[in-house]
């Protein structure tokens, strides 16, 4: 995992593909084990960047959690996020197009499951993903394939 050390806090670097097939998209149960971040909650599939680009991140971290390998993610949205008051995530965020011609497994978390944003609304989910989400299913039903990154500023209070 990379950390980036500023003046205030560490900042790490995480990605997440959200993958969408028709109106739904993509989600994730994650494990529910103590000590994990959001034990028992829906999101997207991702995870930490290591000694990589962030793209070859994306492809990574959703082909060890789906066995799917990704063809052409598309970067479109930066945020970031306190976890502690010492640990900032800087979230790159992708969106990529189901084929329907590779299966998709979960091997890690609970489950996956394609679920519309009404199905979504109604889980308990990681926060901060509902927006970014939302935007991936816009760009899809829009056919975009090279959209401009949404980045949102991180605000030190």
């Amino acid at each position: 995992m990379k950390i980036i050390k500023n003046t205030s806090a560490s900042y790490e670097y995480v990605v997440s593909v959200i993958f969408v097939s028709g109106n739904k998209v993509l989600m994730q149960l994650r494990d529910n084990k103590p000590g994990i971040f959001c034990p028992g909650y829906w999101c997207i599939p991702g995870g930490s960047v290591e000694e990589e680009d962030i793209k070859t991140a994306a492809i990574r971290e959703f082909k060890e959690e789906t066995g799917y390998q990704l063809r052409n993610p598309k970067l479109f949205w930066i945020e970031y996020y306190r976890v502690t008051t010492e640990r900032v995530v800087k979230a790159y965020r992708f969106f990529d197009i189901y084929d329907n011609l590779q299966p998709i497994s979960c091997f890690e978390g609970q489950k996956m499951k394609f679920l519309t944003l009404k199905e979504i609304a109604g889980l308990k989910l990681v926060p901060g993903q509902i927006e970014a989400i939302k935007k991936a299913i816009k760009l899809a039903e829009l056919g975009i394939n090279n959209p401009k990154v949404h980045e949102i500023p991180f605000n030190e209070k």
